[in-house]
């Protein structure tokens, strides 16, 4: 049986060195049964040369700036048919958006990214104001380590890029994750697998979801762990 496996980076995969090379071992040893592909909030040139920096192994595919692009190797093409779908009508929506918010003052995150409009913004209860003012429009609002909010068309996000790869491959999901942005495709994978070190508020989120494991191994030794548990398939390298 193969597996799409989907982390995210991080504080999943990066956060323990002993961890990625346990992990590469592992994956390396037992290529044949996954797919693998990095998500991440990331834009493409940063996940790349985070993948380089912490020496992991070289994914199938990447999944870009929350879920809203996803490029594939060899030659990191973008996937146009999943672009198509996420940009549909969010020219139009994105106007809004920005219309909406210009009674509040934010701050900007320095990052271009093509359909993510994200701030930097601690406060929940200007969080819970935005989501009130933007309640009627189709967006995804997506507010990570009580620091970063992202807004992205409704039919993107990490959840959808996945399911998206997973109906294209005609392969089962297994989604790895530590933060908030992960909670939709933990939620929509067939296997979830939360990390140790995640947050406790999360954990007692996604506590009662059968289908999300939660570790007591942090970072990327949570993934083997859940792999385990899940009894999925892996020879002892």
């Amino acid at each position: 049986m193969k597996y799409i496996l989907v982390c995210d980076l991080d504080d999943t995969l990066t956060g323990d060195k002993n961890g990625i090379i346990e992990f590469n071992k592992t994956i390396s040893f037992n290529r044949k049964f996954f797919y693998l592909v990095y998500s991440s909030g990331r834009f493409k040139d940063s996940i790349i040369s985070l993948i380089k920096a912490q020496n992991l192994i070289s994914p199938n595919a990447i999944i870009s700036n929350v879920g809203t692009e996803i490029y594939y190797d060899p030659g990191w093409n973008i996937d146009e048919k999943w672009e198509n779908i996420v940009k549909n009508n969010w020219v139009n929506i994105k106007k809004y958006v920005l219309r909406a918010l210009d009674k509040f003052d934010l701050h900007n995150q320095p990052y271009n990214k093509k359909f993510v409009i994200p701030y930097y913004i601690e406060d929940k209860v200007m969080v819970n104001k935005i989501k009130k003012a933007l309640e009627r429009l189709e967006i995804k609002i997506i507010w990570t380590r009580n620091r970063c909010i992202d807004i992205l068309p409704q039919n993107a996000g990490k959840g959808n890029s996945a399911k998206y790869i997973g109906e294209k491959l005609n392969l089962p999901i297994i989604c790895c994750g530590d933060s908030e942005n992960d909670i939709d495709m933990l939620k929509q994978s067939k296997y979830g697998i939360l990390v140790g070190n995640a947050s406790n508020d999360l954990k007692n989120k996604l506590f009662n979801h059968g289908n999300i494991y939660i570790a007591t191994s942090y970072y990327a030794k949570g993934v083997i762990e859940g792999l385990k548990y899940y009894n999925i398939y892996m020879k002892e390298y």
